[in-house]
């Protein structure tokens, strides 16, 4: 179960914490903090079908984190190669005039952080309730799909995902 890439396993918080309804909103609270970011919010706008089909977003995310949660070692692979392969396509200048990759790493950090983030402070209000040490747990575990995804150095600790989140480029609401 430790092999990058593979699925993460029933072994795992991820395992629990992604099959709890809290996560519906967990994903729709992550892509909001992603377009707060002027890069993200721009590569999305230029790079896929939002605002055709706002949902399909939400739905390929939701299935990639099904494929890499439940899938077996293939479908997980299968999932992670074909993000992989949609980043290298996305670049272009954001709303600010800065270039952005989608293999950035800040920007990958920043949209790991927003996912795991957001499933702990779901988790946080509707359950399921988690330990500290079960919720640095989690973010480490989902750390090892963010390395196959091209980041090779995601969160580790809840902290460390939420200080992501606070340090990045993405506006404050104030």
């Amino acid at each position: 179960m430790d092999a990058p890439g593979a699925p993460l396993g029933p072994d795992t918080v991820a395992w629990e914490l992604h099959a709890a309804p809290a996560m519906l909103t967990a994903g729709l609270r992550a892509l909001l903090l992603q377009v707060w970011h002027p890069s993200i919010a721009s590569a999305v706008a230029v790079h896929s079908a939002v605002a055709r089909d706002p949902w399909h977003r939400y739905q390929s995310t939701v299935a990639f984190v099904s494929s890499v949660t439940y899938g077996d070692d293939e479908e997980a692979e299968v999932a992670i190669a074909r993000v992989r392969a949609v980043h290298t396509t996305v670049h272009g200048t954001d709303s600010t005039g800065r270039r952005y990759t989608a293999e950035d790493p800040d920007l990958l950090a920043y949209v790991h952080a927003t996912l795991v983030d957001s499933a702990l402070t779901a988790a946080r209000v509707y359950g399921p309730v988690l330990a500290e040490r079960e919720r640095d747990r989690y973010v480490s575990e989902m750390a090892r799909v963010a390395k196959r995804l091209g980041l090779a150095a995601a969160p580790r600790t809840a902290a460390d995902a939420a200080a992501v989140i606070e340090e990045s480029d993405a506006p404050r609401n104030t």
